[in-house]
């Protein structure tokens, strides 16, 4: 799962950069990579203590502010700078329940930790 690449610098920034990450996201993000099993299911918590990432494991359920669900190839397209969240929102390549602010908070923060790496 190319995904992965992002969920693991998500986890080190949220390490590293622990408390500027929490003032930028201020919730609790859920991606579901759709075609990765169990495995796609990553929880961003930028709004509960010192903020956590973690994979979510089968049958696991943690409240979230907003989920994000999305193919494996257009995450990492997003992730490669190839188009944004809002274009694959519109190219219905992403679809979300929750607020479109937090969505929108949720990408600025890929972008950063990912900084279009190929």
């Amino acid at each position: 799962m190319k995904s992965q690449v992002l969920f693991d610098k998500l986890a080190e920034a949220v390490r590293e950069q622990g408390p500027s990450m929490m003032k930028a996201g201020n919730a609790v993000f859920r991606i579901e990579v759709e075609d990765a099993g169990h495995q796609g299911v990553f929880l961003l918590d930028l709004k509960n203590g010192k903020g956590s990432a973690w994979v979510l494991m089968a049958g696991g359920n943690t409240r979230s502010d907003v989920t994000v669900k999305i193919f494996d190839d257009d995450m990492w397209a997003i992730c490669q700078g190839k188009f944004t969240g809002k274009d694959a929102f519109m190219m219905n390549k992403l679809r979300v329940k929750g607020s479109d602010e937090l969505v929108d908070r949720l990408f600025g923060i890929i972008d950063n930790v990912m900084a279009f790496e190929a």
